[in-house]
């Protein structure tokens, strides 16, 4: 009994500081991570899911020290050097984040963040405005974060 509204597709990315050796890549892949200490989503969610499974297809172990429900989480124990997060990229155009870096992960996992409204109910005015306009703002992210990426693979390729 719910509508549901993709607010936009993006992929997930590796953050680490700058200084871990694994910043010198131009994307990170499953055998990368295996043995890192790893930051990401719980299991019963889509995108930890998919990074888990992305592991075992490989047969390599998950070693995931810390869950975490939002990114911004993720992004401040990457950047005290707890481990390396495995997110979505979009906390690092804040540009709160000075000593991190982020790398595509491959083989490529979507986010697909969406917002759930009642079929049982009408959706008022000013909730569609606020849907249409957080789906504006999520597409521009998205071009934003891919742009961020394509420069820092461009650094990680030449490092």
């Amino acid at each position: 009994d719910m509508d549901v509204h993709e607010l936009c597709r993006a992929d997930i990315v590796c953050v680490m500081r700058s200084d871990h050796p694994l910043s010198r890549l131009s994307r990170i892949a499953p055998k990368d991570i295996a043995k890192e200490t790893m930051i990401t989503f719980a299991e019963d969610t889509t995108t930890g899911w998919a990074i888990r499974e992305a592991l075992r297809k490989k047969k390599l172990p998950v070693h995931i020290a810390f869950t975490v429900n939002h990114t911004l989480s993720a992004y401040s124990l990457a950047q005290e050097g707890s481990g390396i997060a495995v997110v979505d990229p979009f906390p690092m155009l804040l540009g709160s984040f000075p000593k991190l870096v982020t790398r595509p992960f491959h083989p490529a996992i979507e986010s697909r963040p969406r917002v759930l409204l009642s079929k049982a109910r009408p959706t008022s005015v000013i909730s569609s405005v606020f849907v249409k306009t957080l789906t504006m703002v999520a597409g521009e992210m998205v071009a934003e974060s891919r742009l961020l990426l394509g420069v820092a693979a461009k650094q990680g390729a030449v490092a």
